[in-house]
């Protein structure tokens, strides 16, 4: 959380004159985690943007993360998705369903 937090600090520093936060900031800025990098990973895979997926693997693998780190996250991501969509429809909690600890107020909606 607190890395969000600096994050979002270093925007509302960065905006300056304009005073809004654009895209193009966020991407200038920002350092992006593992996990948020596979999202753009299996976004890719998703639309079948092979090019892209490809793309993304080889900027972590330059960016010297762990092979055995990738699959992991990747291993996770997609475990989630699918048990939420299960959850979603055998009509379960989707919180309960991939095990969500987080006491974050972010995530009190249900489905």
């Amino acid at each position: 959380m607190q890395d969000l937090i600096n994050e979002i600090r270093k925007q509302i520093e960065y905006v300056g004159i304009g005073n809004n936060i654009t895209k193009e900031s966020i991407d200038l800025l920002t350092i992006k985690q593992v996990e948020s990098v596979i999202f753009d990973l299996t976004d890719s895979l998703g639309k079948k943007d092979i090019k892209e997926a490809i793309l993304v693997l080889n900027n972590l693998l330059y960016a010297k993360e762990p092979i055995q780190k990738i699959l992991i996250t990747l291993y996770n991501h997609f475990k989630k998705i699918y048990l939420t969509k299960l959850a979603i429809r055998y009509n379960r909690n989707v919180r309960r369903s991939i095990r969500f600890k987080a006491k974050s107020s972010f995530f009190k909606w249900k489905i």
